[in-house]
C-alpha cells in the first residue's frame, strides 16, 4: 500500500468517525426503534404536559403544572395525578397490529370512513414541550380485539390492541 492510499483510508476513517459522533450517537438504538415499531402510540408518558381526550359526550383537558395535573376542562380543579399517569402509561404500551398504508387503501378501494376515522369515536391529544400529537380511534376490527387508529395528518391506518 502506498502513502496516497493510506491517506485516503485515514480520511475515510476520520469522516466515518465524525459522522458517528455527530449524527448517530444521540439516535435511538436498534432495540429502542424496534420497541417503538410495536407500540401503537409513540410518546414518552413522563414528558407529556397536556392530555386532551374527547368524544361525542366527553371533553377532558389536563395540564401538568409544576408536576401536578390540573383538569382544565370541564373544571379548573386538581386532577387525580395517579389516574392521569396510569392512563398515559397504559396508552403508551398499547400494541400496534396491522398497518394499512395509503397505497394499500387505494389498492383495496378503502376510504378513511371504512375504518370509522372520518368521525372518530375518540380523539386523544398528547403534548410535550416540543409538539402535540393527535391520535384518532375509530371502529373496532371485525374480530373485536382491536380498533382502527391513525395519527392525525398521516394517511396510514393501523390497528391498536383493545383492552389494555
Amino acid at each position: 500500500m502506498n502513502g496516497k492510499s493510506t491517506l485516503y483510508l485515514l480520511f475515510a476513517v476520520v469522516v466515518l468517525g465524525l459522522f458517528i459522533v455527530f449524527f448517530e450517537r444521540g439516535s435511538d438504538s436498534t432495540q429502542a426503534r424496534m420497541e417503538q415499531a410495536v407500540r401503537a402510540f409513540n410518546f414518552d408518558p413522563g414528558s407529556v404536559t397536556v392530555l386532551k381526550v374527547s368524544s361525542d359526550n366527553l371533553n377532558i383537558e389536563c395540564r401538568r403544572e409544576k408536576n401536578i395535573w390540573i383538569m382544565k376542562k370541564p373544571a379548573g380543579e386538581p386532577a387525580d395525578g395517579g389516574a392521569v399517569d396510569e392512563f398515559l402509561y397504559r396508552l403508551s404500551i398499547v400494541g400496534r397490529g396491522e398497518t394499512i398504508t395509503a397505497r394499500q387503501q387505494t389498492e383495496r378501494n378503502l376510504k378513511i370512513s371504512d375504518f370509522g376515522l372520518e368521525q372518530p369515536r375518540i380523539r386523544i391529544a398528547v403534548s410535550d414541550s416540543a409538539r402535540e400529537t393527535v391520535y384518532l380511534l375509530g371502529a373496532p376490527t371485525a374480530l373485536g380485539d382491536a380498533v382502527y387508529a391513525a395519527e392525525e395528518g398521516r394517511p396510514d391506518v393501523f390497528t391498536a390492541a383493545a383492552g389494555v
